[in-house]
Formats: C-alpha cells, sequence, structure tokens
C-alpha cells in the first residue's frame, strides 16, 4: 500500500521530454524560488522550494491518520476484553458450590485465572498509555 510506483504523476511530467525525471529536461520539475518575508521586509533572500505529489502526500497522510485512530480504538477495546474475562473468571469463582468435590481446585483456579487477565489488563494501559498518552480507559 501506500506509493504505487517511484515515479510522478503524468501531469508532473508535461514538458518538452516528459518521458524525463531530470530538470534540465522538463522545466515543470524545475525548483520554484520563493522569497521569504514578513511586513515587506526580507527575512531571508530566497528558499528552495520543490514542488511535491499534494494529493499522494495528503492521501497517505489521511490513511496514517485513520490508522492512529483506529489503533488508538483497538488499544482500548483489547483492554476492555482483558477486563472482561477478569470479570467472568471472578464470577465462575464465586458460582463454584462450596459442596462440590474438588470445589477448592475450581476456586483456586479460576481465581488464578481472574489474576492473570486483570495483570493483562494492567500492563495493556500501562504500555499503552506509553505509546499513545491521551488514551482513555474507561474500565
Amino acid at each position: 500500500m501506500g506509493q504505487r510506483s517511484s515515479t510522478l504523476a503524468w501531469f508532473w511530467r508535461l514538458g518538452e521530454n516528459p518521458a524525463s525525471d531530470d530538470a534540465e529536461i522538463n522545466p515543470r520539475l524545475k525548483e520554484c524560488k520563493q522569497t521569504i518575508g514578513a511586513l515587506g521586509i526580507k527575512i531571508a533572500e530566497q528558499s528552495t522550494v520543490y514542488r511535491v505529489n499534494w494529493l499522494r502526500a495528503k492521501a497517505q497522510f489521511k490513511r496514517w491518520e485513520e490508522e492512529h485512530n483506529l489503533v488508538g480504538h483497538e488499544m482500548v477495546w483489547t483492554v476492555k476484553y482483558f477486563k472482561y474475562c477478569q470479570l467472568e473468571w471472578e464470577g465462575r469463582s464465586n458460582r463454584v458450590d462450596d459442596d462440590r468435590e474438588g470445589a477448592t481446585g475450581l476456586t483456586a483456579y479460576a481465581a488464578k485465572q481472574a489474576a492473570l487477565w486483570g495483570t493483562f489488563a494492567e500492563i495493556g494501559m500501562t504500555r499503552f498509555k506509553q505509546e499513545i498518552w491521551d488514551l482513555e480507559f474507561d474500565v
């Protein structure tokens, strides 16, 4: 995904020799010169501004923006799932009938699983917050 080829789009390649990427031959690929100034005062003599394939750059930016948004949601969903599993195992531990044979083992196993899923949730929240600091976990 991303950029499908390393060549520029056809409209950047119009000129004397459209097959050439050389700025000497193709005038559309020449540098643009721009004087930088404010309030009529020159700040810099000239800075070089290169033509950019803006449509590709904007599309790529939008894809990364969407991906960032989606990854944040996936991180929250993952922590919520871990908390859900923790609550499920706590419920199973509480539902074990004390008169049942092996009740102590079942309760211990369910408590261990609940603690494991709780640890997953805590580690996930900690690590995900390191990557995207403004994540909100409503758990």
